[in-house]
């Protein structure tokens, strides 16, 4: 038995770790994360020891049943209204993060429940109630969050069936007739009065509604910042792509406005950009409190899915890269970053030409990246492609933050995986602030060729953790890249140290003999 008295929680926590190893329970990583974890929180001011066993419960490491074993302890009754609660818990999770609420102060609350089962305590607090007690949530909030609505369209993603619901409670369960799957807010209205779980045919994403002058025709894309269609401009008669952006569901009004305005003022800054290798910008303006950009419709595939084609070499795969840097560079120049580069955000035409989309979603270079609202207080960037100060949350990042995402797809061709991966986005935001980046010649071959000593010192000088140890342009990334396509040897060095401060005081003079 764990529990005694005169055993300091340490030795407890040893022996449970040790225990839970033996058994197979858990892995030697995952007993080394919770540690690294536990070590973490006892670190902040006025932190406490929390319980090992509870931080392997909240991390999902450890079931209760399993803990309850390691304890010598019955395993706890799981009643249907207990089993309920847990349910209800993990969709209002789901509902707060999408309202902007942070993930750690979810995880937060997840290890206070789970504190209580590793106590061996019966009951646990609902996260709503844990979420207000810890002051990261009013109950006045998480009320709004959890209004009944008149009316919600649901959808089952199993079957792609959609049912009309009036009265919708968020934390109830609704099932499809079909199959029986769980079904999910679509985020439209409901097209009916009544509950009358009547199937429709037409996309979940929108109705093809006209946005002003543009008929949407199909839907063409999907992403974390929205919904991407083919439209017809009906005054120019001409096909564009018009991108409809997601909002927080749950923003202020005068949020909102702020946040229409600086989208409005950022997308007229990158409606300046005219490269052959960037996606035009048309226009951007709000229709019936949806923002939307208006685009360059290129017809071709993301450089994702393009780079898997089996006849595309290394080779190709770098020029495009080569060409989408100068392309940035150019952006640069005109004092407008992208953020958000990756190869999702990549078109490749008939012709195997790069266009670079979504610099609608950019910033101004050098000013504050944390006011930028295009999703209202989401973090701006896709976590694998981010770079360490993106991460951190500097107030002010420049054009190396783009350099790093570049070096970032370098390093994916030579190596066909990113330097950076996790579980979930918290996971990877923490090793790319503080992991050193593994080399690619370091890394399991997976049957592809050797890599390049001289690729690999492009790609790991674009990785430098420091901005000021990166290239400081990406036309400068470019001309190296440029050099390799020609088979030149050289060596990437990074960036001279700049000299000390203060020089160095000289030491004691030896004496002369005389």
């Amino acid at each position: 038995m764990l529990e005694g008295s005169g055993v300091s929680q340490g030795a407890l926590d040893l022996r449970l770790g040790m225990q839970a190893l033996d058994r197979e329970l858990i892995t030697p990583e995952q007993l080394r994360e919770a540690i690294a974890e536990q070590a973490r929180r006892a670190g902040k001011p006025g932190g406490a020891l929390v319980k090992l066993a509870a931080v392997l419960v909240s991390k999902g490491y450890l079931t209760e049943n399993a803990l309850a074993e390691l304890q010598d302890r019955p395993p706890p009754k799981a009643p249907a209204d207990l089993e309920a609660g847990r349910r209800k818990d993990l969709r209002l999770r789901e509902l707060l993060l999408r309202g902007g609420v942070p993930q750690e102060h979810l995880d937060e609350a997840a290890l206070v429940q789970a504190q209580a089962l590793a106590e061996g305590r019966g009951s646990v607090r609902p996260l709503a109630e844990l979420m207000v007690d810890l002051g990261y949530a009013t109950a006045e909030a998480i009320s709004r969050i959890l209004a009944v609505q008149k009316k919600a369209a649901l959808a089952c993603r199993p079957c792609n069936k959609r049912y009309n619901v009036t009265n919708y409670y968020p934390l109830k369960e609704y099932r499809c007739f079909h199959c029986k799957g769980l079904l999910e807010p679509t985020g439209e209205e409901s097209r009916g009065t009544g509950m009358d779980w009547a199937v429709v045919q037409a996309p979940l994403a929108a109705d093809l509604k006209p946005i002003g002058k543009f008929q949407l025709k199909r839907e063409i894309g999907k992403g974390g910042m929205g919904v991407v269609y083919e439209a017809l401009d009906t005054q120019l008669n001409r096909r564009v792509a018009i991108k409809l952006m997601l909002t927080s569901a749950h923003a202020e009004p005068e949020e909102i406005k702020l946040d229409e305005e600086r989208f409005i003022r950022e997308c007229q800054l990158a409606a300046r950009l005219n490269h052959p290798n960037i996606v035009t910008v048309y226009e951007a303006g709000v229709h019936q409190g949806r923002r939307y950009l208006a685009m360059e419709f290129v017809e071709g595939a993301a450089f994702s899915d393009w780079r898997k084609q089996g006849s595309i070499t290394i080779r190709q795969q770098v020029s495009v890269v080569r060409d989408v840097a100068k392309a940035v560079h150019a952006a640069h120049e005109l004092g407008v970053m992208h953020r958000d580069l990756k190869p999702a955000n990549i078109l490749m035409d008939a012709k195997n030409q790069p266009h670079v989309m979504d610099f609608g979603l950019a910033k101004v270079v050098g000013t504050n990246t944390t006011l930028s609202l295009t999703v209202s207080g989401a973090i701006v960037g896709t976590p694998s492609y981010m770079s360490p100060e993106q991460a951190r949350g500097v107030r002010a990042i420049d054009r190396r933050a783009d350099v790093w995402s570049l070096g970032v797809m370098i390093y994916e061709i030579m190596t066909g995986r990113l330097p950076f991966q996790g579980e979930n986005a918290l996971e990877v935001l923490m090793k790319v602030m503080k992991d050193p980046v593994v080399p690619p010649s370091k890394m399991p071959p997976k049957g592809r060729p050797a890599v390049d000593p001289v690729l690999e010192s492009i790609s790991l000088k674009a990785l430098a953790k420091k901005p000021e140890d990166r290239y400081a342009t990406s036309d400068l990334l470019a001309r190296d890249l440029s050099r390799w396509l020609k088979g030149e040897q050289f060596q990437a060095a990074p960036w001279p140290k700049p000299p000390p401060r203060h020089p160095p005081r000289p030491g004691p003079r030896s004496r002369r003999p005389r």
